[in-house]
């Protein structure tokens, strides 16, 4: 089977079976949200406080892609300098620092928040499944800030369930949604969301607006990679009239 072949029986399959969902499950970075540069700069802000080289956005992407913990990172980049937890938590801080004050410029990506509006007008429960560590009232003031906050029915971070690529996160997604994994669906841009989407028994599409490579996705199982969230929006309003010959 060709590639296009390929893409044309995943979108086919994605329309034939979309019906039977209740619910569109997220990943945050890079899938609803452009923060990839912001890291990049708040990371390597972190590693010059340390007299450490910046890293570069191609290896920064290799990790992102497979979910690697930010403290983990450190010790990658620098073994030698972050042995000790003391060392660095002090980086990790310092990274924060950098990250929020340039908090005005993580927005949210084409299509976001005309998608969720729409997922929710056509009654999909929405949720989002990320790494951050950030928990309580804490983690939704991001999304507060960009409002979206008011379309996410329940937001699972890594504090409080394993990280990606575990599937952790999106069995308590789901279950705090209240749907099965058969009326679910993730939508990711990393392969570490394919993987853990394959684990969690729930069907994955991807986009192509972050760190994951689209034929790498659809390896992985993808039933399709959208360019962007705007191409997914345009398949969403389409739903009561679309042909699956097409």
């Amino acid at each position: 089977m060709t590639m296009r072949q390929a893409l044309r029986e995943g979108k086919k399959f994605f329309f034939q079976n979309i019906r039977s969902l209740k619910a569109f499950v997220f990943d945050l970075d890079g899938t609803l949200i452009n923060t990839f540069e912001v890291y990049l700069h708040s990371l390597n802000e972190g590693l010059k406080a340390f007299g450490l080289p910046p890293i570069s956005s191609k290896k920064l992407t290799e990790f992102l892609n497979q979910a690697t913990p930010l403290e983990e990172i450190l010790k990658r980049v620098a073994p030698s300098k972050f042995t000790d937890t003391r060392t660095r938590l002090s980086c990790v801080e310092k990274i924060k620092k950098a990250y929020f004050s340039a908090l005005e410029k993580v927005k949210l990506l084409n299509g976001a928040p005309e998608l969720l509006f729409t997922l929710k007008d056509k009654g999909f429960k929405v949720g989002i499944v990320t790494g951050r560590t950030t928990r309580g009232e804490e983690k939704w003031l991001e999304l507060k800030r960009l409002g979206i906050a008011e379309f996410v029915d329940v937001f699972v971070t890594g504090f409080e369930a394993p990280r990606k690529p575990s599937s952790g996160g999106i069995r308590t997604c789901i279950k705090e949604l209240g749907v099965s994994p058969e009326e679910a669906i993730l939508v990711g841009d990393s392969e570490a969301d394919a993987l853990a989407s394959k684990e969690a028994g729930i069907p994955f599409i991807g986009v192509a607006t972050g760190v994951g490579k689209k034929q790498k996705l659809l390896a992985l199982g993808a039933l399709y990679v959208f360019q962007d969230l705007r191409e997914l929006l345009k398949m969403v309003k389409r739903l009561d009239t679309f042909n699956p010959l097409e």
